[in-house]
């Protein structure tokens, strides 16, 4: 019996097993360097624009920046097998990120497990390599909700340690991503015959009164033009249309967001200084850095621009530090938020339900920086929800942490 056991255990740990009935990725050889270009990397032309203090201070070229990101996301790169996929497709997702942590942790061995040893740098360059070249032959695009670059990955694989203590006792303060990690989510709508998506306008008369109305206020619909927005088709056939997209990429100390979400008309309202060539013509952006708004009733911004009526109509609030994002922000007051007002407690000990509780009682205290952990460092799919970003680690730790000790005993 004990010899079954350690045949068994023996298999489980070099992966011949999988009690998770996931497949790894297959392993392959090459002669590429691993100096090889991350997923995701932002490029170096853009960090310029990336600069904390030019975001803070200036609200049009921070939208310029937003635009540029946006571009960068967007962009096609064709490959070997013909596929002309967006940079953001080949991302990480989920399954991924648990295939590449189990590969990773299998090979440390049980000791190195037990005292959760770190991976070696060349380790982790071949895995990711072995990963990079792989999605490079992707061919077929995903409907994948949450997505993060390699720089992401990275720092949740290369210090699984810490981040296991987090995910275990809610204890996150002294834990950051690094500059350039990317997180990404998404809401898709299926395609069929008669199609249409609800509509969300946001002109200004109209943006006022979606502030007014207790959440965000659907007024007709859209058919959209599958020529104009982005769309998909899954191996099945299935069509869907992209309706909103969050980005948000870390800088020094708070993230960069910005979103995208679909309207009704091209270039209007919150797209209005969207690039010439803008290929999204009918999606609308709002960015957003930081605490304090670059948008202040004192600034000037020219009439002749065409985003000038967007930009007074936010002058005119009390707090013009606005984004969100009807088909990603659901829920009572949650269309008067910014973005990282209410993310600087993903990493706290709140939960989704306090947040809830908050937007009904409590606004304010999502609108400024609080004094608790982890400001702005978090996404909420990372440590919370039903099916949380981090699980996808935590399995392998907890298995090997049950079976690695009856390997002893088969011993």
């Amino acid at each position: 019996m004990k010899r079954l056991w350690k045949t068994f255990i023996s298999l489980v740990s070099s992966g011949y097993i999988s009690l998770a009935c996931q497949e790894s990725l297959p392993s392959k050889t090459s002669s590429t360097s691993f100096t090889q270009k991350h997923l995701g990397e932002i490029p170096h032309e853009l960090w310029p624009s990336l600069e904390p203090k030019l975001l803070s201070a200036n609200w049009l070229e921070q939208r310029h920046t937003a635009w540029n990101l946006q571009a960068w996301l967007f962009a096609r790169k064709a490959n070997a097998f013909g596929s002309n996929l967006p940079d953001w497709q080949k991302w990480y997702d989920v399954n991924e990120l648990r295939l590449l942590f189990r590969d990773l942790y299998q090979g440390l061995g049980k000791d190195g497990r037990a005292a959760r040893q770190a991976f070696s740098a060349e380790a982790m360059a071949q895995r990711f390599l072995r990963a990079f070249e792989l999605k490079n032959e992707q061919q077929t695009p995903r409907l994948t909700h949450i997505l993060l670059n390699e720089t992401a990955a990275r720092e949740l694989i290369e210090h699984y340690a810490d981040w296991e203590q987090c995910f275990r006792s809610q204890d996150c303060q002294n834990l950051k991503f690094p500059k350039g990690a990317a997180f990404l989510k998404s809401a898709w709508r299926r395609s069929s015959q008669d199609y249409t998506i609800p509509a969300f306008p946001t002109d200004p008369s109209a943006f006022l009164a979606q502030l007014a109305a207790p959440e965000w206020q659907a007024e007709g619909s859209i058919r959209p033009d599958p020529q104009k927005i982005y769309r998909i088709s899954t191996e099945s056939g299935v069509a869907f249309h992209l309706v909103g997209l969050h980005l948000m990429v870390k800088l020094s100390e708070d993230w960069f967001w910005t979103t995208l979400w679909l309207g009704q008309e091209a270039s209007q309202d919150f797209a209005a200084d969207a690039p010439q060539h803008n290929e999204l013509p009918y999606y609308r952006m709002c960015s957003i850095y930081g605490f304090e708004s670059p948008l202040q009733a004192s600034t000037a911004i020219a009439d002749e621009l065409a985003i000038a009526p967007v930009a007074k109509v936010l002058q005119s609030l009390s707090d013009a530090h606005w984004c969100s994002n009807p088909f990603l922000e659901h829920g009572a007051n949650n269309h008067k938020t910014q973005c990282i007002g209410c993310h600087q407690w993903a990493g706290s000990f709140l939960s989704q339900a306090d947040i809830a509780e908050r937007l009904q009682n409590d606004l304010p205290s999502l609108l400024t920086r609080q004094s608790q952990q982890g400001p702005s460092d978090f996404v909420w799919s990372l440590l919370r929800g039903s099916q949380p970003l981090f699980l996808a680690i935590m399995e392998s730790i907890d298995y090997f942490d049950a079976y690695d000790p009856l390997e002893s005993l088969a011993d």
